[in-house]
């Protein structure tokens, strides 16, 4: 069974604040904030759904996983499902890719940071948010050693080519 921890008000304000300086996402998010203590995973659960007397049920998993924290609670990778919910109010750390890259990107391949993509990073950091001309959000990635290292699971990748 999982060891959730609910978020008490400071380090939900912490939360806030971190997705405020990473993403300049301000909008309230009206959740609890759960934290799987074991996996490090932090999730979104309604209030109503928080509410509940969960104890006394079995259950396997709950919430929608939204991140995952580092050890010192200080840093947060948003999942797919978490940058569906902050990329559209987010107002910077997000990167447009072009259909190309974009097609290599939900394959799971990370992409060289070629003089096209190093241009649009300039001014981006840390944990960077994917959408695609559309306007879908697909993860986040990280720009380490001259590439943008995909965060996409194996089970998530698309297996057939886009049209």
């Amino acid at each position: 069974m999982q060891v959730v921890e609910r978020l008490n008000a400071k380090k939900t304000r912490d939360v806030e604040e971190f997705l405020d300086a990473q993403y300049g996402f301000t909008d309230e998010l009206p959740y609890v904030f759960l934290l799987q203590t074991k996996t490090m995973k932090l999730l979104l659960l309604t209030q109503e759904a928080a509410d509940a007397p969960l104890n006394l049920l079995r259950v396997n998993s709950q919430g929608l996983y939204l991140a995952e924290v580092n050890e010192a609670q200080t840093n947060f990778r948003l999942s797919i499902d978490g940058t569906q919910i902050i990329g559209p109010k987010a107002t910077k750390n997000v990167l447009e890719l072009t259909n190309d890259e974009f097609d290599l990107w939900v394959r799971g391949n990370s992409l060289p940071v070629d003089e096209s993509l190093k241009e649009r990073l300039t001014d981006l950091s840390g944990y960077i948010i994917i959408k695609n001309s559309l306007g879908d959000f697909f993860g986040v990635a990280n720009q380490k050693d001259g590439e943008l290292m995909n965060f996409i699971p194996k089970a998530r990748r698309v297996q057939s080519k886009l049209e």
